[in-house]
């Protein structure tokens, strides 16, 4: 046993890291809208199919081509603690030891260097910051998968390596693009049949996905809205955007957030100490993640960003092209690179992502978390309700719960719920402007004045409205709006430093 220990002792350290910050992040309860959608399309794909009725402009399959959802859907019966838990374990700790498994296979590579190596891994940003977001993604099925992938790849099982990777089409409708290029680097790697073989695969699922599967089940009938956005000059489209770059190269410099975009390359590659361009053989790897980066490079919003989910498939070739230079590289470069790496990352975040993002937000619990846990107690099973912003998969569990940003009076007569629940504490906390924050507050006393609700709960800042059955007024209505402008306003923008909300915008 102790044997065993020690060989794996990275490994190790590596999940006891991972499971720590989980259970530091989940015990703060600050997750967010995204995750109660997730967990409620689970409930809804084990009870009722009622996906996502109360977001629209989205498909019956969730808000992408994700039928592999239907697959963990029983998580829900875990509870939001325990989905968010073991999602992001399974994920991220599966990811870990696949790689670990191809690390250890390395010759000539210390045990010390294969332990750092692994190190370098899971503190790179990408991995720690996409592993403690505030949301839980469909995209972080696909590390497993895409590692499983390489590891039978990197041991010459080729057929079963294309087979797994395949598998990714079930996680998200931009994976056959992730196929097509996958393909051409097989390609180059010499196995032409398997690798054109993917590469027409590919194309084809992207097809049947995107033109003929998620139209058919849109529920908006808007089509493909969700691939239609975000390229702002460049055209209503990808094909457009692509297009338009083509005819005429110089568009692309208007899609914005150029500074940022370049900025998280040079870290991405940095927090890897530049390992790929130490080897030139090693860029090859890199080849299956670049529409990615192509994609989230000509998108106007910064998808192209060294912490968001969208980069987490191309950091996944990352690995593998950092893996394959670092065991050709020499003993001296490998030692600098490791320590080269292991400061850029700790700089990253624990400077940058932790200080000046203000992510340090998201390691302390709600302030209110025991009344708020008292409040949704009062809340009867699939009871219908409205609720808001962090804290809301605890609140909306096990209920018909629609959540909304800015309270409107319009979709609150709509919805016309049994019970309103507002956490005053972090009401503001949302993407919203300042003229949104404006709205949100007048919505808010408004609703305070609302003669069909009554308070059914108002403790520590946690209000519960309950529908009345008959429309009368009460003169001992409680104003829990009276002191609204006294509290903090904060959204994610506000709270970083001013520079770096200069930086925003350019």
């Amino acid at each position: 046993m102790v044997p065993y220990l020690r060989k794996n002792f990275g490994l190790i350290f590596c999940l006891l890291v991972i499971f720590v910050l989980l259970l530091i992040r989940v015990s703060s309860y600050k997750y967010s809208r995204d995750t109660a959608y997730l967990i409620d399309l689970f409930r809804s794909i084990l009870f009722d199919q009622s996906f996502y009725s109360n977001i629209g402009r989205v498909n019956n399959l969730g808000l992408h081509f994700s039928p592999v959802l239907i697959f963990f859907s029983p998580l829900y019966f875990l509870g939001p603690t325990g989905i968010i838990f073991f999602w992001k374990m399974f994920c991220f700790g599966s990811f870990l030891i696949i790689i670990w498994s191809l690390i250890k296979n390395l010759v000539g590579v210390s045990e010390k260097q294969k332990n750092y190596l692994l190190f370098l891994i899971t503190l790179h940003p990408t991995f720690i910051t996409n592993l403690t977001n505030p949301t839980i993604w469909d995209i972080d099925i696909s590390l497993p998968l895409l590692a499983l992938s390489i590891y039978f790849f990197t041991d010459k099982k080729y057929l079963i390596s294309t087979i797994i990777f395949c598998l990714t089409f079930f996680v998200k409708e931009n994976m056959p693009l992730v196929g097509i290029f996958f393909g051409i680097f097989i390609i180059l790697k010499g196995k032409k049949i398997i690798g054109l073989s993917l590469s027409i695969f590919s194309i084809l699922a992207f097809f049947l996905i995107t033109v003929i599967i998620m139209p058919k089940f849109s529920t908006s009938g808007d089509d493909l809205y969700l691939l239609n956005l975000n390229f702002g000059y460049l055209g209503n489209s990808m094909g457009e955007a692509l297009i338009n770059i083509l005819k005429d190269p110089s568009v692309i410099l208007k899609s914005g957030n150029w500074l940022r975009k370049i900025f998280s390359i040079v870290i991405m590659f940095s927090c890897f100490g530049f390992l790929p361009f130490m080897n030139r053989s090693s860029l090859i790897y890199l080849i299956p993640g670049l529409i990615t980066l192509m994609y989230a490079l000509i998108a106007q919003k910064p998808f192209l960003d060294y912490s968001k989910h969208y980069m987490l498939v191309f950091f996944v070739f990352l690995v593998w092209s950092s893996i394959h230079s670092f065991y050709r590289v020499n003993t001296r470069t490998k030692n600098k690179v490791i320590l080269f790496s292991l400061i850029s990352s700790l700089t990253v975040t624990l400077v940058l992502q932790i200080y000046f993002r203000t992510w340090s937000y998201y390691f302390f619990p709600i302030p209110n978390v025991e009344s708020l846990k008292s409040a949704a107690k009062l809340i009867p099973p699939k009871a219908q309700l409205i609720t808001h912003g962090v804290g809301s998969p605890w609140v909306g569990y096990n209920k018909k719960a629609y959540i909304l940003e800015r309270f409107q009076p319009e979709k609150i007569k709509n919805v016309n719920p049994e019970y309103i629940l507002i956490n005053l504490k972090t009401v503001f906390w949302e993407e919203q402007s300042e003229v949104e924050i404006e709205i949100l507050g007048t919505n808010l006393r408004k609703l305070n004045s609302n003669i069909k609700y009554n308070v059914l709960f108002y403790e520590n800042d946690i209000v519960v409205l309950k529908r009345k059955k008959s429309l009368t007024l009460e003169s001992n209505q409680v104003r829990w709006s009276k002191d609204l402008a006294a509290f903090d306003k904060m959204n994610q923008i506000r709270m970083k430093p001013q520079f770096i909300r200069t930086l925003r915008s350019w």
